[in-house]
C-alpha cells in the first residue's frame, strides 16, 4: 500500500479477525461463519462493485475473460490482426481477442492513438523523433507514428509539454 496508495486491500477469514489497526489503508474485510453464506456472497459482491466503480481501471469483457487493469500500468496497446496486445509497465502483456477500434471506445484517461496499430498511454511518452516519426516511451519502446496521426500527435504533445 505504501508503494501504491490506490491499492485496494481485501481479506477473508473463516473466523473473525480485525487487521484494520495494523494496515495503513482501510481494508475491505469480512469473515464467514457456517450459517452465513448469503452474507459472504453479499460482501463479495460489494468488493466487486467497489472495484468496478473505480475510475482508473480499464475493463474489457469477452466471453471467457473479464480484464481489469489499472490505467497507470498500461504502457501501450498494439493491434496484431485479430488480437490486441496490452503491454504493461512490468514487462508483461495481455492478449485480447478484438479490434483496436472497439477497445479504443472503452478507453478513458490519458490514451492517444498514434498509428492504426498503436494506442499509447501518454503518461509514458518521453520524446518524439520528428525526422523518423517515432515516439519513444519511458521503457525505451519505439512506436511508429503514422502520417495520418502525425499532426494530431505533434499538437497533443506540444500542448501537454
Amino acid at each position: 500500500y505504501q508503494l501504491n496508495p490506490e491499492c485496494r486491500i481485501c481479506y477473508y477469514r473463516s473466523s473473525a479477525c480485525d487487521l484494520e489497526p495494523v494496515l495503513s489503508s482501510r481494508p475491505i474485510s469480512f469473515s464467514l461463519w457456517g450459517q452465513e453464506y448469503e452474507l459472504f456472497f453479499s460482501k463479495l459482491e460489494a468488493v466487486f462493485l467497489e472495484l468496478s466503480g473505480a475510475k482508473d481501471i480499464f475493463r474489457y469483457q469477452t466471453r471467457r475473460l473479464l480484464l481489469m487493469i489499472p490505467v497507470r500500468r498500461i504502457i501501450y496497446l498494439q493491434s496484431d490482426l485479430k488480437y490486441v496486445r496490452v503491454h504493461m509497465d512490468d514487462g508483461s502483456s495481455h492478449d485480447i481477442y478484438g479490434k483496436l477500434s472497439e477497445i479504443e471506445k472503452k478507453l478513458k484517461g490519458p490514451f492517444l492513438r498514434i498509428h492504426k496499430s498503436y494506442i499509447i498511454n501518454t503518461l509514458y511518452a518521453r520524446y518524439l523523433d520528428k525526422r523518423e516519426r517515432v515516439l519513444y516511451l519511458s521503457d525505451g519502446s519505439p512506436i511508429p507514428v503514422s502520417a495520418a496521426h502525425y499532426e494530431h500527435v505533434l499538437t497533443y504533445l506540444s500542448d501537454v509539454c
